[in-house]
């Protein structure tokens, strides 16, 4: 719409008449502005919180692939470490099973046919350390227990008598002790290495048992056997959210002893009769350790066990010769720290944006109203 000349005017200029003004009202204005600037400091606001949940999450997901790869470093040395010490137990009664003055020694005091003996324990125990070369033979097994770091050393007639052994410390003696029904001396009489875990009969203990065959023309003399003592090999691992489980799937070595022979899910150890589990374990009835997942933060995934409260990271790895598996758990508590951090960094952003914005509203209504001084200044003149 195109105003008229107003023929009052002296200049005949196109000028609203009086009373009528041109633009917005001033209340519409102030109204608009307010809502303009309340949509910039939302919007500003909304960004601020997707931005730092962004950043949140990819500092969370950067950490866990950190704990991630921490935990498989460890699991593997872990893993090498413990092969290590298996590869002694295994190696040693083999060497030993093939001296020719044991091989002289077992088939001269007792030979092939040899049957068990009907002494009870004790009694055979005193006998066979009473004799001259046996004691010979356990003071050349104690030697050598001491210097490898084994916790047996120990050989046994073809009955599965023990007749001598060295031992280290704390452990209780097993000569005298028949080990006929052990899985490891019945694949010595085969003519194969025999490995077993078991509880300890003498100390109830959780160990790894080794046996070599002996042979003499082609018929089973004995047999040499090694004992691995898991319970000091777990205090010389510092990872606490380490364990270890056997063929079975029962953890038979753990940083918490509280672990120790429950069951992993789908463990083969629910395939065994009660007697084997009885003969192998002294127990019948597992639990199972539950892991359940925890969904995944960024490409790994997580699992809550142990009714913790936050959740952790798994990596696992075989022993050589894949017989045991290794565990390393991570917790992630710093995982909830690094979350709630999102709130501080939020509360930053939105303040300096506000405080921002605001100051940007005042100077603009300042210089606004500066100019609007100035052109009344200019129009009193």
């Amino acid at each position: 719409m195109e105003f008229m000349a107003n023929p009052s005017h002296p200049d005949g200029s196109r000028k609203a008449p009086s009373g009528f003004r041109t633009g917005w009202p001033t209340g519409i204005r102030s109204f608009g502005m307010k809502s303009l600037l309340a949509l910039v400091i939302g919007l500003w606001c909304l960004a601020a919180w997707l931005y730092t949940g962004f950043y949140a999450e990819q500092n969370a997901s950067q950490w866990v692939s950190r704990r991630q790869e921490s935990a498989k470093v460890s699991a593997a040395l872990i893993a090498e470490n413990i092969g290590r010490l298996f590869a002694l137990g295994r190696s040693v009664p083999i060497l030993l099973s093939e001296e020719a003055g044991l091989l002289s020694q077992l088939n001269a005091k007792f030979g092939p046919e040899i049957k068990p003996s009907t002494l009870t324990v004790a009694e055979l125990s005193k006998s066979l350390v009473l004799d001259p070369e046996l004691r010979t033979l356990a003071g050349r097994l104690q030697s050598i227990v001491d210097k490898v770091g084994l916790a047996s050393l120990f050989v046994m007639n073809a009955a599965g008598d023990c007749v001598a052994q060295g031992h280290e410390a704390g452990n209780k003696a097993l000569t005298g002790v028949n080990m006929a029904d052990r899985e490891y001396f019945q694949a010595a009489q085969d003519g194969k290495v025999g490995r077993q875990f078991e509880v300890d009969r003498a100390t109830g203990s959780l160990a790894l048992f080794y046996a070599a065959p002996v042979f003499s023309d082609r018929k089973f003399i004995g047999a040499v056997g090694a004992k691995i003592n898991l319970g000091h090999l777990a205090k010389l691992i510092p990872e606490p959210g380490f364990f270890m489980t056997d063929e079975n799937g029962v953890i038979i070595l753990a940083k918490d002893p509280e672990l120790n022979l429950l069951a992993v899910p789908d463990a083969k150890v629910f395939k065994l009769s009660e007697k084997e589990r009885e003969s192998r374990y002294k127990k019948k009835q597992f639990e199972v350790m539950q892991f359940v997942s925890s969904g995944e933060q960024g490409s790994v995934a997580l699992v809550s066990w142990g009714g913790a409260p936050w959740p952790s990271v798994m990596a696992s790895q075989y022993v050589a010769g894949n017989f045991v598996k290794v565990y390393v758990l991570r917790d992630l508590e710093e995982i909830v720290r690094l979350r709630q951090e999102r709130y501080g960094w939020f509360a930053l952003f939105a303040f300096a944006g506000v405080v921002t914005f605001l100051l940007i509203a005042v100077v603009a209504l300042f210089i606004k109203g500066e100019r609007k001084y100035r052109r009344h200044l200019l129009t009193r003149e």
